[in-house]
């Protein structure tokens, strides 16, 4: 329990941290410990949602806080690993919109990691999909998005249009 609480704690750190410019390397390190720190306790207990989903927000957090420190590749590296787990996930239960709205937010940081790195043909097949999953929100929520993931619904839409 203690390792799941400072998993939490290093998580949330390193989101404000990478915020800023200078703390940025700071949270990168953190992130990568709280990875670690996920990876090894799903090892004895690969069926415990709440490690998993730290593990897929920390890696969320990682690439997105390399990208903003211009380790495109990194992040790049990093978000791969993630929307493949994201998928898999969704793949397990196709009608969850939590897991749905999830991998939404997932393609559209893989996409903006692909325009970060002018691979536009692989940003245009992440908006795609994050395309076809907004559709199937839409039909499986019986809520309205959150204002976040409304934000990222309108990035999807607006980044699929540009590429048609």
């Amino acid at each position: 329990m203690a390792k799941a609480h400072y998993l939490t704690a290093l998580y949330k750190r390193s989101i404000a941290a990478c915020q800023l410019t200078k703390e940025r390397k700071g949270a990168i390190k953190d992130l990568k410990t709280a990875e670690r720190l996920a990876t090894n306790l799903l090892v004895g207990e690969a069926q415990n949602n709440f490690v998993e989903e730290r593990l897929l927000t920390t890696l969320e957090a990682h690439a997105d806080c390399e990208l903003r420190e211009g380790n495109a590749q990194s992040a790049l590296n990093i978000a791969d690993r993630l929307v493949k787990r994201r998928y898999e996930k969704f793949e397990r239960t196709p009608d969850n919109p939590l897991y749905i709205s999830r991998l939404i937010t997932s393609q559209l940081l893989m996409a903006k990691i692909s325009l970060s790195m002018n691979q536009f043909d692989k940003a245009c097949d992440y908006f795609q999909q994050g395309n076809l999953m907004v559709d199937k929100f839409k039909v499986t929520s019986k809520n309205a998005p959150s204002f976040q993931l409304n934000t990222h619904i309108n990035e999807v839409k607006s980044g699929f249009d540009t590429c048609l």
